[in-house]
């Protein structure tokens, strides 16, 4: 079938996408031929479209004498111009070569191809496209919520191949991005074609839209240039999206953040917490009567009672405890220990004369004599602990300093200091842990209320006195856990020895040697009372030594238990030893946890919504317009300015010259001043 010849008016359509609707009468030739003209015209009028067969053929020897036999079309058309007069335009000079004839003839199509034309449609003429993106987009952060919440709080996983979580939540992070800037950017080109069929704009208009629909920093532009009516602009917030999305990648990272905590391991050697339900370590002696009687405390504990007296706190307590790793807890643990405690008696101070203290049973202080320290293992001896039936030692002092404050131009005497201190058995609860290798205990509980039981059935002993086969035990009323039940106790022997020890430690006094006027300073008895003189705090010295003496009962505790009253008379009677095993504890190591800070999810959320809700709002506003006018799902698409360019009246009504519009400045200065509007054009659409 011969196709219809074409029209001048088809020639210059394929120069301008505004020429397909514009008649150009100035652009024909009325003069015929000029090859002397610079600037030759476009050709107006094109030769008859090739048929096929034998009427190619003819037509290919009718215009070429020298061409290939009739019935082969001519591969090289010959080329023809016509001129107009000199200075007709710039785009006058221009020649044209007819196009062959691409008329074929139309054949069955195979079923695969209809299905794919089908499917094309749905893609290219719908949104499937971006609802696909917009599906995808959501999905991927539902993953990333997901994948977010299952490792909250949790161990860093270890993913195959190395993959980190971080590197996982990335990947899936940039394809949610590339995911919903699709439906943003094509529902933004959409609303281009939209605003033009509701109401006339600058036709700058559309070239801003479409410039911040392909995003870049054309969104940006797009921004600047509606700002006066910002807030009226879906494409706006569209493009103040497009540029907060640049940030979804960084929130996403905030997200997670890494927490070093402990974890406990499994070991291979034992973790382990000693304490003592039993002490009964001593040097011991024979007696004259062949008898076996205390004489003092083990090597051991009489370190443990020298070294916080001279010197500071004992740190070194490493043979309290077994942890492999450099971190270890325990469960609350109870031993027996020795306890410590002060009280201050200033407030009982009496001053029988004008430089000189004392206070009831306790010493007195005064004249050249700065302090004085005695010492008592009698209950009733003492002001604050007479209900403290064993007293390993009590001691009270009075330190006088003879000073005075100058306060409102007069001295005012210091007042003196005095207290009164003692060391006692007792039962601890500690919560304990290692950290770096080093033990940290916190006692959380205290059990030093005293019973002492009596093995032999001799009246002869007076009452308040020690006998040998007395023990101390210690009751735990209220005590939880696996240590319910225990019996903690010292035996006597034990406890004579400390009894032995420690007193004579603490008695003695520090004066001022002062001889014809001259001031020698203090003087004390023995450097143990000058570091009482010199202790600002009394009850962490004493604290000290009660700590580093419950170290040593621990480290020895007794591995027989104490002597059963009920059976002691039974001859096959033996004291059974002590089973339970030292506390067990859990090894702890450092391990990176992920932490999930949940309020930098709100971008990335909203970024997703919006995306997904400007994408509905485009196909509501298209199917609107669409009712009223017809235009098609074109997106960013040039195929429609081709089509539905600007007709001749517009150009005209604007005093635009169509051979002018080479440059882009020329034209984005007249499209500043046109507007126009789609609209409907008998069965087509024109942008007019």
């Amino acid at each position: 079938m011969a196709q219809r010849p074409q029209s001048a008016h088809s020639s210059v359509s394929s120069l301008s996408p505004f020429s397909s609707a514009i008649s150009l009468p100035q652009l024909q030739n009325p003069t015929g031929v000029n090859s002397q003209a610079p600037n030759p015209p476009l050709q107006t009028t094109n030769p008859p479209a090739h048929g096929t067969g034998s009427n190619a053929g003819r037509h290919s020897a009718s215009t070429n004498p020298s061409s290939a036999p009739a019935g082969t079309p001519p591969s090289n058309p010959p080329a023809q111009s016509t001129s107009a007069p000199s200075g007709a335009g710039p785009i006058n000079n221009v020649t044209r070569t007819p196009a062959p004839s691409t008329t074929t003839p139309v054949t069955n199509t195979s079923p695969s191809k209809r299905n794919s034309t089908r499917y094309a449609q749905y893609f290219d003429n719908w949104w499937a496209w971006e609802i696909l993106a917009g599906c995808l987009g959501t999905i991927c952060l539902s993953i990333i919520i997901i994948l977010l919440a299952v490792f909250d709080g949790k161990p860093q996983p270890e993913l195959h191949w190395g993959i980190t979580l971080n590197a996982l939540i990335a990947l899936i992070t940039t394809v949610m991005k590339g995911a919903l800037l699709e439906p943003l950017m094509e529902g933004m080109a959409q609303l281009k074609w939209v605003v033009l069929a509701k109401e006339s704009r600058p036709l700058m208009d559309f070239n801003v839209y479409d410039s911040a629909s392909r995003g870049g920093f054309s969104a940006l532009t797009l921004m600047w240039y509606m700002r006066k009516r910002l807030w009226r602009e879906a494409t706006a917030f569209a493009a103040l999206f497009y540029f907060l999305s640049f940030g979804v990648d960084t929130f996403v990272q905030q997200l997670i953040q890494t927490d070093f905590r402990d974890d406990v391991v499994a070991t291979s050697n034992a973790v382990t917490l000693r304490y003592a339900q039993r002490y009964n370590s001593f040097d011991q002696q024979a007696s004259n009567q062949g008898s076996i009687v205390p004489d003092a405390p083990d090597a051991d504990m009489t370190a443990a009672i020298y070294t916080p007296l001279y010197a500071a706190k004992d740190t070194d307590q490493s043979d309290l405890f077994s942890c492999p790793e450099s971190n270890c807890t325990y469960p609350i643990t109870p031993s027996l220990a020795i306890c410590g405690a002060c009280h201050d008696l200033a407030s009982k101070l009496t001053k029988p004369g004008d430089d000189f203290y004392s206070f009831p049973k306790g010493p007195d202080a005064g004249g050249n004599v700065a302090m004085n320290v005695t010492s008592t293992m009698e209950p009733s001896r003492t002001n604050s602990f007479t209900d403290q039936v064993a007293l390993i030692a009590a001691f009270a002092y009075v330190n006088w300093t003879n000073t005075a404050t100058f306060v409102n131009g007069q001295y005012i005497d210091d007042p003196p200091i005095a207290g009164e201190c003692a060391l006692f058995p007792c039962v601890q609860e500690y919560r304990a842990e290692v950290r770096r290798g080093i033990l940290n205990q916190t006692v959380v509980r205290q059990w030093s209320k005293v019973e002492t039981r009596r093995i032999t059935n001799d009246t002869s002993v007076a009452i308040g006195q020690w006998d040998y086969h007395n023990d101390i035990c210690i009751p735990t009323p209220g005590m939880q856990g696996p240590s319910a039940g225990l019996d903690f106790n010292m035996s006597i022997k034990a406890f004579l020895g400390l009894q032995k020890a420690l007193p004579p430690l603490l008695n003695g006094s520090t004066v001022m040697g002062t001889s014809g006027g001259v001031d020698f300073g203090v003087i004390s008895d023995t450097p143990i009372i000058q570091r009482i003189y010199a202790t600002s705090n009394m009850t962490e010295y004493i604290q000290r030594i009660a700590e580093s003496m419950t170290s040593s009962v621990r480290r020895h505790p007794a591995k027989q238990a104490m002597v059963d009253l009920q059976n002691a008379a039974d001859p096959n009677y033996s004291v059974p030893n002590i089973t339970m095993p030292d506390f067990p504890g859990e090894a702890l190591r450092q391990l990176p946890f992920t932490h999930i800070e949940w309020a930098w999810i709100v971008l990335p959320v909203i970024t997703v919504v919006f995306s997904n809700g400007f994408l509905i709002f485009a196909m509501i506003k298209t199917n609107l317009t669409q009712r009223n006018l017809g235009i098609g799902v074109w997106k960013s698409s040039c195929l429609p300015i081709l089509y539905h360019g600007l007709d001749g009246t517009a150009l005209a009504r604007a005093n635009i010259d169509p051979a002018l519009s080479t440059s882009i400045a020329y034209m984005e200065h007249n499209a500043g001043q046109l507007r126009v509007r789609l609209n409907s054009a008998g069965n087509d659409i024109q942008l007019s």
